[in-house]
């Protein structure tokens, strides 16, 4: 049991103060900290006038030390304690730690310090100090409807988060994550998201750090992968994780809804019907069939494959919102292009004004043009060309 105010001992022999627990997940308790400076022995006077060391117990509270001054520009870290050590426990808590040190990336946690009882007698728990992320975590923003149908902020996150997943399956061996979920991914001041909790990651071909029996089922209803439930799983590959960063989407386009299952064209559950742009229907084209998909066959085969759909949907997000008056892409397909010139359109029908005079800056007439893909008509203004353009030409 650990109280505000302890003062914890790595083997590096680092000393960490203990200031609030902020927070819990399925592993442990997680603690903001200080470093603390080094803590020197006390002097007990015996009979006999010898002076012996008297020997330093951690945790020990600080209340118990003689007052040390700390700085009060000290940087903070967070602490995470296991919860219940056993076993199984203390070899996933390891496995975390390794994982998570062998990456060295703004998007992924970084791990500073960890202890791990050296005798089977010891009573603390393992625990390991990383770099205190203090912008929350997505399910908190989620919940609260921060991206709610804001495609291109929300795509523009997401982005990072493939990215730091990529970084994951492009090591040697790969790594799969397994545990992809808002609750997993926490954000820096200036909004940048960074993974966390590798408790139950998988690395490909390397029996020495596999924790989890097969058969057994970990991972979080509603964003693990279909093959990796029940008593029938295959092994997780790079799919198994796309799946999970489909669901990740979702639930921030939702404003924070779990969707079940692979229903996101469900009326349930249709962002389309919900109220969310029409340019939706590219997320649902090019990522969430490709990722929220219950045949791993179905989904991108890695996290580059789905970085490229989100570059394509975010041009064609861009180019929506900032039309061209001619070639624009189209708004429904999103393949064709408004190349085929429909029919020019009474301004009085539109309830417009008339245009100024020939070539002067404001003088153009609204077309109607049509997708060479699709056939969707749309409506463009097109400039009135001068008489001199005219004989240019």
């Amino acid at each position: 049991m650990f109280n505000p105010g302890d003062i914890i001992r790595s083997s590096n022999h680092k000393n960490w103060l203990l200031l609030d627990q902020i927070d819990s997940d399925g592993q442990g308790n997680i603690w903001i900290a200080k470093s603390h400076p080094e803590i020197q022995p006390q002097r007990v006077m015996l009979k006999g006038g010898q002076i012996p060391s008297k020997e330093i117990v951690y945790p020990v509270n600080i209340s118990e030390l003689p007052a040390i001054e700390l700085s009060q520009d000290d940087a903070l870290y967070a602490v995470k304690i296991l919860k219940n050590p056993t076993d199984k426990a203390n070899s996933r808590f390891k496995l975390e730690v390794l994982a998570e040190s062998a990456f060295s990336d703004p998007r992924i946690i970084n791990i500073l310090d960890y202890y791990e009882p050296q005798l089977v007698h010891e009573k603390d728990p393992p625990w390991l100090v990383m770099e205190f992320v203090g912008g929350g975590n997505l399910q908190e923003h989620g919940v609260d409807g921060t991206w709610q149908y804001q495609l291109e902020e929300s795509l523009k996150i997401f982005k990072e988060i493939v990215e730091a997943v990529h970084i994951l399956h492009s090591n040697e061996p790969p790594v799969i994550h397994r545990d992809l979920k808002p609750a997993n991914i926490i954000l820096r001041e200036d909004g940048s998201p960074v993974l966390t909790d590798f408790g139950i990651c998988y690395v490909i071909d390397d029996e020495r750090h596999h924790v989890t029996e097969f058969g057994e089922e970990v991972g979080t209803r509603g964003y693990i992968a279909p093959e990796l439930r029940g008593t029938k799983q295959q092994k997780p590959t790079q799919k198994s994780d796309l799946y999970s960063l489909g669901k990740i989407l979702y639930f921030m386009l939702s404003g924070g809804h779990v969707m079940d299952d692979e229903g996101f064209t469900d009326e349930k559950w249709n962002l389309k019907i919900e109220g969310a742009s029409s340019q939706v229907e590219y997320i649902h084209k090019y990522i969430f069939k490709h990722t929220i998909n219950k045949i791993p066959e179905g989904r991108y085969d890695s996290c580059e494959d789905l970085l490229g759909a989100i570059y394509f949907v975010q041009e064609l997000l861009y180019e929506h919102f900032y039309p061209k008056e001619k070639g624009r892409r189209c708004v429904v397909c999103g393949e064709g292009e408004y190349v085929l010139p429909g029919i020019r359109v009474g301004l009085s029908r539109l309830g417009l004004a008339q245009p100024a005079e020939e070539g002067s800056v404001d003088s153009y007439w609204p077309h109607f043009y049509i997708c060479d893909t699709c056939g969707n008509m749309q409506l463009f203004t097109t400039k009135i060309p001068s008489k001199n353009e005219e004989q240019d030409a």
